[in-house]
């Protein structure tokens, strides 16, 4: 009877906490898309340059401009965590 009543508890509590953690999924799933969207935006905005690149020092400056939009995106993470 105890283990019965036991294994009820621990499904119940189950329950609950999995209740309470439906609106931070949400939100953590909200984030996550925002940050693929963000990402997309970026490698849509590298395809372009490089697609126009005429030269080396052209390419070369498309990595560039990826590599610090990358960086700032990093960077706006970092401070949302905080």
């Amino acid at each position: 009877m105890k283990k019965i009543l036991l294994l009820a508890v621990i499904c119940a509590s189950t329950v609950v906490f999995a209740e309470d953690e439906k609106p931070n999924f949400e939100a953590r799933k909200a984030k996550a898309l925002e940050m693929v969207a963000k990402r997309q935006a970026n490698l849509d905005t590298l395809k372009s340059c490089v697609t126009a690149a005429e030269d080396k020092d052209a390419l070369k400056a498309c990595r560039e401009a990826n590599k610090e939009a990358n960086k700032s995106m990093r960077k706006g993470k970092r401070k949302e965590k905080k």
